[in-house]
């Protein structure tokens, strides 16, 4: 089967930095050159948790095949895309740092214990972010079928949404847990597996791109290279 891919993008804003849709724009024509349908849906809310939901609401009414999540601070390459695409693998993930100056902290954890890479540089792992995140749906559908309906407060339409994406507190740590990492947790405990692709280049917007060396990348997950 063909995939067809919804971007879906999670926005408090209005305005977005250019390099997001230039990458944009570069990944509809490479996905479009590659015979591969796309289009893109931004959900505008104060809450990102919200906005994540209602994208997959909107994905899962269309005919896409894939959710392709991809937040306005990131920078990545369209030929990522389409490797995800092609590759059709439960849910994948590339690599981003965090927007600090003070240390490299990548937004993926290793599993325990570690794993190498496979012979496509994908590794799998505990937790990822959605900032750029692939997900298929066979993924989104079973999840939806368990997960607590809800009404927005301020929604008024009152479409019920399904609570994949959430925050929390972890009970044994009391720190706040995103919803990024609830999702991926979620997923796994549902029997799908989370890859992230140590392939991938992609940049975290700040005054600059925020990067650093891929090998930098390996030993956060404590793979060997």
């Amino acid at each position: 089967m063909t995939p067809i891919v919804l971007i879906g993008t999670p926005t408090h804003r209005s305005t977005f930095p250019g390099t997001f849709y230039e990458c944009l724009n570069q990944t509809e024509r490479h996905l479009a050159a590659n015979k591969i349908r796309s289009w893109w849906v931004a959900a505008k809310g104060c809450g990102v948790e919200w906005n994540r939901n209602k994208l997959v609401s909107v994905f899962l009414a269309s005919e896409a095949t894939h959710l392709l999540f991809v937040d306005t601070d990131m920078a990545w390459s369209p030929k990522t895309v389409l490797r995800w695409a092609l590759e059709d693998r439960d849910i994948v993930a590339g690599a981003a740092l965090a927007r600090r100056m003070d240390a490299a902290q990548w937004n993926v954890q290793p599993v325990d214990p570690p794993q190498e890479p496979d012979e496509k540089s994908y590794v799998r792992v505990a937790r990822a972010g959605t900032g750029l995140m692939m997900i298929a749906r066979r993924v989104l559908e079973k999840m939806s079928e368990a997960a607590e309906p809800y009404f927005e407060t301020y929604d008024v339409e009152r479409k019920p949404l399904r609570r994949l994406f959430y925050f929390d507190i972890d009970p044994v740590t009391r720190e706040l847990r995103g919803e990024d990492y609830n999702f991926t947790r979620d997923a796994q405990v549902a029997g799908f597996d989370v890859w992230c692709d140590t392939d991938a280049r992609v940049g975290h917007l700040h005054e600059v791109p925020i990067s650093a060396g891929i090998e930098s990348l390996h030993g956060w997950l404590k793979v060997a290279r």
